[in-house]
């Protein structure tokens, strides 16, 4: 049977390092077995140690490739162009999503316990990627709200509304648990006047809520009060 074209060191790395990445997002680091990792992308247990010398190596290229991408983004959730608070929420939330929330609680619970310092680097990276957003909605925010707490509550708010079981329990999926927890965030930190969009769209996770058109009924009242008007001069 015919060899494919033989791939490159850096190749077979970038394939190690992307499956193990998308196993290990899964059920976790330490659930991810370096034989079953091998066998995924079709090269040997041996080739694998060859190019990573252990499991914490693989963590360490994982972890510097996501923290390099949250420094380095350069789409709107980490450089937000509008002034529009709402569209702020709505990017960061959706970023996070993106990056974050679909990853198991296996993984996080593995990073935080077996290698502190690259979770800790991690949180600094999310940290930064906040501030774009925080001088967005800074000047927003209420006066009488201490803004470091309420950033730090604003994470966790976000963290509880992609609980999976609470998601599950409200019939939710964790995109929508996550924006309707910005959208709660949103609603108690900035000020009335500084919403220039509705927040119901972070919610619902739509573009635009459609203004609400009046109901035509004082016109259909005034129409059949001038139609009695008219009978009642013709009956004069």
């Amino acid at each position: 049977m015919p060899r494919g074209p033989r791939r490159s060191p850096d190749e077979v790395r970038a394939k190690i390092l992307q499956a193990f990445s998308q196993r290990a997002r899964r059920v976790g680091i330490r659930a991810t077995v370096t034989s079953e990792l091998a066998a995924d992308i079709g090269v040997s247990k041996r080739t694998v140690y060859e190019l990573f010398d252990s499991k914490e190596k693989l963590v360490e290229a994982m972890m510097a490739r996501w923290i390099g991408r949250l420094v380095e983004d350069d789409d709107p959730i980490t450089h937000p162009e509008s002034g529009d608070v709402v569209q702020g929420l709505l990017a960061w939330a959706d970023g996070w999503y993106r990056n974050d929330a679909q990853i198991g609680e296996a993984f996080w619970a593995d990073l935080e316990n077996d290698y502190p310092e690259l979770h800790a680097r991690y949180i600094e990276a999310i940290d930064r990627r906040l501030g774009p957003l925080k001088r967005l909605l800074s000047p927003s925010m209420r006066s009488d709200l201490p803004q470091d707490f309420m950033w730090e509550l604003y994470k966790a708010t976000i963290e509880r509304g992609i609980d999976p079981q609470l998601c599950e329990d409200n019939g939710l999926t964790r995109k929508q648990g996550l924006l309707a927890a910005a959208s709660i965030w949103g609603l108690g930190t900035v000020r009335r006047r500084d919403l220039s969009g509705d927040l119901e769209r972070v919610a619902k996770g739509s573009k635009k809520v459609a203004p609400k058109k009046a109901a035509p009924k004082k016109a259909a009242k005034k129409t059949a009060t001038k139609k009695t008007a008219t009978k009642r001069r013709a009956a004069r």
